[in-house]
């Protein structure tokens, strides 16, 4: 995972998750529970759904540039009462939740057991737009990410040389079509994305700044 000079490897990146995992764990995450994941793009946001699924838990991706009151529907139908985010996002969101502050150390955890979990465990928790009413939840289950993901690599030829630049909404479920498909083939995902939307002049230019070779 890269994001400017910040960049984590892959076995940064499972160390770090383990340790937010058992912090999750001594914080009362058992399996299946909906944890929130409230944070920028960056690399605390992989390590957090890393984090969450070594926990058991089932990620729910908030995006704050989202109206305040799809989120509060959100953390309140999902029944979250974990919310991994950073200290000045804290605040307005999920209240009445343990909110676990990710630009600090995770607090507790040592001597706390992972678990094992089968294939048909939920992974994460995406809501539809709620065009024809209010948002539906949709559950994602870890064995159909996994062969989405591996049926993308053969699709695609990814490998390990590959630089995916995240682009998508953290609370829409492509997010995961950018982050998974490119740990499994052993390549980096690049964090340094836009805000917002800029000429097609300024993308290409981005992409052969960054050396992207998929996105």
């Amino acid at each position: 995972v890269l994001q400017g000079g910040v960049q984590l490897s892959y076995a940064e990146l499972d160390a770090d998750a383990e340790r937010w995992a058992r912090c999750l764990r001594a914080h009362g995450v058992s399996e299946g529970m909906a944890v929130g994941v409230y944070l920028p793009r960056s690399p605390s946001l992989g390590v957090a759904l890393l984090g969450i699924w070594k926990a058991g838990g089932c990620a729910v991706l908030l995006d704050g540039q989202y109206p305040q009151a799809r989120l509060e529907y959100v953390v309140s139908d999902s029944g979250m009462r974990h919310v991994l985010t950073q200290s000045e996002m804290a605040v307005g969101i999920a209240r009445g939740c343990v909110r676990l502050c990710m630009d600090g150390e995770p607090d507790g955890g040592e001597g706390q057991v992972l678990p094992q979990l089968s294939g048909q465990a939920a992974a994460c928790l995406f809501y539809t737009s709620g065009s024809t009413g209010e948002p539906k939840g949709v559950v994602m289950r870890h064995a159909g990410l996994v062969n989405y993901a591996l049926a993308m690599i053969e699709e695609l030829g990814l490998c390990g040389d590959e630089r995916m630049l995240q682009l998508a909404s953290v609370g829409f479920d492509v997010v995961l079509e950018e982050l998974l498909p490119i740990w499994l083939s052993g390549g980096t995902v690049v964090l340094d994305a836009p805000a917002g939307l800029v000429e097609v002049e300024e993308l290409h230019g981005l992409l052969a700044r960054l050396r992207i070779s998929c996105f």
